[in-house]
């Protein structure tokens, strides 16, 4: 079963655009996943939350400040933790 939403480079970007992509990825045929602008906005807005956090921001003031809730922005800063934990190898125990 392959990619559902298949679309050919070629069709969508600029020749420089393309020939740029074809360098990055050292000549190789491959598929590519491109993350929606959802989710773009979405990892901005975490790394914001997290540099906001960084310097010294509260998350009720973080949550005020973005029009958020004290929770989401809890569980945002969780997650960006969890992100920068080294991964244990498989089999490892706690």
């Amino acid at each position: 079963m392959g990619p559902t939403n298949y679309v050919n480079a070629q069709e969508v970007l600029s020749t420089e655009l393309l020939d740029e992509l074809s360098k990055a990825l050292d000549g190789r045929t491959t598929l590519l996943w491109v993350p929606s602008h959802e989710t773009i906005n979405r990892q901005r807005r975490a790394r914001y939350i997290a540099d906001l956090h960084d310097e010294g921001l509260t998350t009720s003031e973080i949550a005020d400040r973005l029009l958020l809730s004290v929770r989401q922005v809890r569980r945002i800063l969780e997650k960006q933790r969890a992100a920068s934990l080294p991964s244990r190898p498989a089999g490892e125990k706690k």
